[in-house]
């Protein structure tokens, strides 16, 4: 019998089951060696460096050896564990990122504090990861696209969709997912958000969140006060001469005001709203770049009108300023999928809405609608 079950029970199955152990013990030693001849190699490569930085070539090219070194701790390192790690060891590309990060740290650890001083080689290092990263999309765009037409034929749209091909390049690593979504999704609120349409459209069973929460007027001072000391700083540094950190606080600052402005698009394009779903009336909920549920009216046991502004046990909270008004509660958990991290199973949900009264009511009218229709 075990010979056929489908579990693979019985001698035939232990027997199988053993030969694949061994398979795995015989790989995972393999890929230790390989890792092992990695590490080996780039501590050869940090000594290699450190020999020439107290060579007599530091003083007579200093801003050859420096480069020189800053190129040996990232790129060289990178190829050598693309090759070795990646390729033969199994681990993710990704990983190529933070042996790049550790590179740079590196070189400005073996290099003497006035070579460099001024921020260039951190400012050239990041450049290196940045073009990195950009060249891994590039290579790989086939699997993002693929997870992307996959995501779009199971329904998905636009950004879900997007951080779906995301997931597909790095599936082990949800977050870094969730991450990149977030950022192509600001930087693209950011520039065009004022030519996207609202999602859904107005109609009588569309609810918004940002109106009645006074969200915007935080974020205009907020936008302000970031404008403002940021021209402030530029000046100074500008002033005193510090060129290079005169750039990176004017980046620093410009990235706020991204992240500012495309959350404010966010709250006014991406509202919660009623829909019907393969026969099914739910609420789907999306409140700006702060999580989304959907939750069919059949499964919303009570509706509780009050004040919260944290989740307890068993709770998810979606909400712009994260202070709620209105509370779900479901007769079977329901997911529920914050802006980062993995969806969760929660028994009931805190969300804010303009008009909790109205929306009650809404809510309470279609499952009774719902109801009717499925006694009859």
């Amino acid at each position: 019998m075990g010979l056929f079950h489908p579990l693979g029970w019985g001698c035939d199955g232990g027997g199988r089951a053993s030969v694949l152990r061994m398979r795995d013990r015989a790989g995972s030693s393999g890929r230790g060696a390989i890792l092992g001849v990695e590490v080996a190699i780039l501590i050869g490569l940090v000594l290699v460096s450190w020999g020439v930085v107290n060579s007599t070539l530091m003083t007579l090219q200093p801003g050859f050896v420096a480069v020189a070194v800053l190129v040996d701790m990232t790129l060289t390192a990178a190829v050598c564990h693309y090759l070795l790690g990646v390729r033969l060891g199994g681990l993710l590309a990704w990983t190529i990122i933070p042996v790049m990060i550790l590179g740079v740290i590196t070189s400005r650890l073996l290099l003497p504090a006035h070579i460099g001083g001024d921020g260039v080689l951190p400012l050239v290092g990041v450049a290196i990861i940045e073009c990195t990263v950009l060249l891994l999309v590039v290579l790989r765009i086939r699997t993002i696209r693929r997870g992307y037409l996959a995501a779009t034929r199971a329904g998905a749209e636009g950004f879900d969709a997007l951080e779906a091909g995301f997931l597909a390049l790095a599936p082990s690593m949800p977050l870094l997912a969730a991450w990149a979504r977030l950022e192509a999704q600001l930087w693209s609120l950011f520039f065009v958000g004022w030519a996207f349409k609202r999602r859904p459209a107005e109609g009588p069973n569309v609810f918004t969140h940002h109106r009645q929460s006074h969200w915007f007027t935080i974020l205009g001072v907020l936008l302000f006060l970031v404008l403002m000391e940021g021209g402030l700083v530029h000046w100074w540094l500008h002033s005193s001469g510090h060129t290079v950190a005169k750039w990176v606080v004017f980046a620093l600052h410009f990235y706020g005001v991204v992240w500012l402005v495309g959350d404010m698009q966010a709250a006014r394009l991406y509202r919660s709203s009623l829909v019907i779903n393969d026969g099914v009336r739910a609420l789907d909920v999306r409140i700006g770049l702060r999580g989304s549920a959907r939750v069919p009216l059949s499964n919303i046991a009570g509706i509780t009108i009050g004040s919260w502004d944290r989740a307890g046990e068993g709770e998810g909270l979606i909400a712009l300023q994260g202070t709620a008004n209105v509370k779900l509660s479901f007769t079977e958990c329901n997911v529920y999928k914050p802006v980062l991290g993995a969806p969760k199973f929660v028994g009931s949900l805190l969300i804010y809405v303009d008009e909790p009264d109205g929306f009650k009511q809404m809510l309470q009218r279609s499952a009774a609608r719902t109801e009717v229709a499925s006694s009859s």
